[in-house]
């Protein structure tokens, strides 16, 4: 069974943290190029992929049942 909503948005929340946690340590270097940094940008990636896969869901459930 998916996680509701309101779980992935925390998920998505502390995942953005985690990632701008990191972004700060590379101060000088280029982010993208970090494998710790490319790691939390897939973790968010990933995170925002369900979140839109769950609300696309919800819609049509409630589309169904009109």
């Amino acid at each position: 069974m998916p996680l509701k909503e309101a779980t992935l948005q925390r998920q998505l929340e502390v995942a953005q943290k985690e990632r701008a946690a990191i972004e700060s340590q590379f101060e000088g270097l280029e982010p993208k190029k970090q494998p710790m940094w490319r790691k939390a940008n897939a973790t968010v990636e990933n995170i925002e992929l369900r979140l839109s896969k769950a609300k696309s869901r919800s819609a049509n459930t409630s589309e169904d049942d009109s």
